[in-house]
């Protein structure tokens, strides 16, 4: 056929849904849904290529081994019958890889990073244009698996997007600006920041009233969907567009200075090319793709601010060294490492250096095999952004170690540890008490590591992973209890002791102990979010409110944020604020949805609003992870008690009406 001897690439649409065109806008008609999902992945995929099990699994992890395979082989013998029209060779294998030619692909993912990478007014309008909904928005593969790594990859290039129409829209001035600023709204229509921006932007431009209006909107949203009022910030702002001033004064440094104070308040990190030790191309490939990966992997995460060192460097390098580079590139923070292949084997060291004191903050390694590089790479690009996440996240709430140095070995582990924990999972909560226990094996009087473990233990029987029973939870205390004579000044130590006794329903030893930790640390968040979850079962409720909500504000969407959300919920309904206590259990719902504590408040404060149908839900959802749940162990036992009786008799009421059996 015609067609056949001439080679058409074909335009890959991911963004605002799923469909393949030609450079001419013809429909690419391609059969089956997992079809479409494996060029999704593969565009994805570092080298546009990833191994027969890697995609098996991904698309049919519900069949074993050989179906799966059968079914893989089947769809790409099907994908290269139709795609061959357009161009043969589009698809190819490599011993055990399958992979898409870049030359015949053009995806509109791959064209959208490199216009928010690169910054420009010009490329600003392109991305804008480009990005015209969600990632794969409305595409279902009917495969667990990959929902899963296209929820999280849908959020990542939704971060990207804010993150750089933010940037364009100061950067721009009169219509354009407003023009970003909108875009980024239909974006992150619950983002407080966004309609921050919408109302600097309107106001530079001359429409204090619209500014004024857009501050409604924030106001009437913020208490829809969270419960809490404007932020300081925020009413500052519309204090400033209510006072008449020169229009002249918008263009004045107040917005850009308060832009540069806030950049200045997060952590700043530089992400250097990895070592290639070994010295072969083959490594140096891996190295460059790791740096790429990772800052892939951080930038969208507004917390910190992310820059690329294009200069490769020893990570073995002195203080000063590293002191220079970060000078180089207006960063405190380094992160970096090396690579190194031994036979059929790759080695990956990192390290997180705080190089205005040239302090470790933490270390990993990880091993891999050759042959599976890119999924190796994958994998430890999120390892490692998640890792340093967590660590910049302590320094940004000021929380600085003070527990005696342990031995190197356990030190490593208690990091992993820690890591573990606030992936909040209850995979990850099991292995953050294994790595713990194995820190304090080799170092039995480590501090860092009982906390650790205390942490670790009681918030994995919260969330169900572990049984709570009386000698898991006096271990729990006692670990925390020594941890704290160790060093007194500890307030992450007073936090896990804190934890450990509420899970008791010792109430008032908790409170006096996360208070203590406040007075030591009155900027960390975690204290805040648990001193309003023990306020709120002691019936000091608007006190729990108060701290739930500047719990929410200053802690930057961490991922411990659903259990300040959830202690919020709990306070709302000791408060009788039955919609309120709904609102904020359905937000926890949405971000942490396997929180079986979460879903028995979400099923108390809907059955108490009358929406029984959802209390129904949410009931049948603690269930299936809890099936031994019933009333008369649900609290005391699984959630803490209510001090006061009355309050206590209407969560169990709710709780029996959405259908918890007795």
């Amino acid at each position: 056929m015609a067609l056949g001897r001439h080679r058409r690439p074909i335009r890959v649409l991911l963004l605002g849904g799923a469909r393949l065109q030609t450079a001419d806008g013809e429909t690419v008609s391609i059969s089956g849904k997992k079809s479409l999902a494996l060029i999704a992945y593969l565009c994805q995929c570092q080298g546009m290529a990833a191994s027969r099990d890697k995609l098996s699994d991904l698309l049919w992890s519900s069949a074993d081994n050989w179906h799966a395979r059968n079914s893989l082989r089947q769809t790409l013998a099907m994908l290269r019958r139709e795609l061959s029209p357009y161009d043969p060779d589009i698809l190819f294998s490599r011993h055990d890889l399958v992979g898409l030619r870049p030359l015949s692909v053009n995806c509109d993912v791959h064209r959208f990073l490199s216009a928010a990478a690169t910054g420009s007014m010009d490329d600003g309008h392109t991305l804008a244009d480009i990005y015209t909904g969600p990632f794969l928005d409305g595409f279902f593969a009917g495969s667990d698996i990959f929902e899963d790594w296209a929820s999280a990859e849908r959020g990542r290039l939704a971060g990207v997007a804010i993150i750089a129409l933010e940037r364009l829209a100061r950067e721009a001035s009169g219509k354009h600006g407003l023009d970003f600023a909108r875009r980024l709204l239909t974006i992150e229509p619950t983002g407080e920041s966004s309609h921050r921006l919408m109302m600097e932007m309107l106001a530079r431009n001359g429409h204090r009233d619209l500014a004024l209006r857009q501050y409604d909107l924030c106001r009437d949203m913020l208490g829809r969907e969270f419960g809490v009022q404007p932020s300081p910030e925020t009413e500052r702002l519309r204090q400033t567009i209510v006072t008449p001033q020169p229009a002249r004064d918008w263009k004045a440094p107040a917005f850009a200075d308060r832009t540069q104070q806030s950049m200045e308040q997060r952590p700043s990190v530089g992400v250097q090319l990895f070592v290639n030790l070994t010295g072969s191309q083959g490594e140096e490939l891996v190295s460059r793709g790791l740096a790429q990966a990772i800052v892939t992997e951080l930038s969208p995460h507004k917390e910190l601010i992310i820059r690329a060192d294009e200069v490769p460097s020893d990570f073995r390098a002195d203080s000063p060294r590293i002191a220079e580079i970060a000078s180089r590139l207006g960063v405190r923070y380094i992160l970096g490492g090396s690579v190194q292949r031994t036979n059929e084997h790759l080695r990956v060291n990192a390290h997180l250096v705080d190089a205005s004191a040239g302090d470790h903050i933490w270390a990993e390694r990880y091993d891999g095999a050759v042959e599976e590089a890119l999924d190796f790479q994958d994998k430890v690009a999120q390892s490692m952004a998640f890792a340093t996440r967590v660590h910049l996240l302590r320094a940004r709430w000021k929380v600085r170690d003070k527990a005696p140095l342990d031995d190197p070995a356990a030190r490593l582990l208690v990091n992993r540890a820690v890591v573990k924990y606030y992936e909040m999972t209850r995979a990850s909560l099991s292995a953050s008490v294994a790595l713990a226990e194995r820190a304090l094996e080799i170092d039995p009087d480590s501090a860092q590591a009982m906390r650790t473990l205390s942490f670790a233990t009681t918030v994995a029987m919260a969330l169900g992973a572990f049984a709570k029973t009386p000698e898991t939870l006096k271990r729990a205390i006692s670990l925390a209890e020594t941890a704290v004579a160790a060093v007194p000044d500890d307030e992450i130590a007073r936090c896990a002791l804190s934890f450990a006794l509420l899970s008791a329903d010792r109430h008032n030893e908790a409170a006096a102990q996360v208070r203590y930790a406040l007075i030591l640390n009155p900027h960390y968040p975690n204290a805040r979010g648990d001193l309003a979850e023990i306020c709120a079962f002691l019936g000091q409720t608007n006190e729990a409110i108060e701290e739930a909500t500047e719990a929410i504000r200053s802690s930057f969407h961490d991922p411990a944020d659903f259990w300040r959300h959830y202690a919020l919920s709990v306070a709302k309904f000791a408060a009788c604020d039955d919609a309120g206590a709904l609102e904020s259990a359905r937000h926890v719902m949405r971000s942490k949805p396997d929180f079986a504590r979460g879903a028995l408040f979400w099923a108390a404060a809907a059955a108490a609003s009358g929406n029984f149908e959802e209390a129904r839900r949410a009931v049948e959802l603690c269930l299936g992870q809890l099936p031994d749940l019933r009333l008369g162990n649900v609290s005391p036992g699984f959630v803490p008690r209510y001090v006061r009786e009355q309050q206590q008799k209407r969560f169990l009421d709710m709780l029996g009406k959405a259908g918890l059996p007795r």
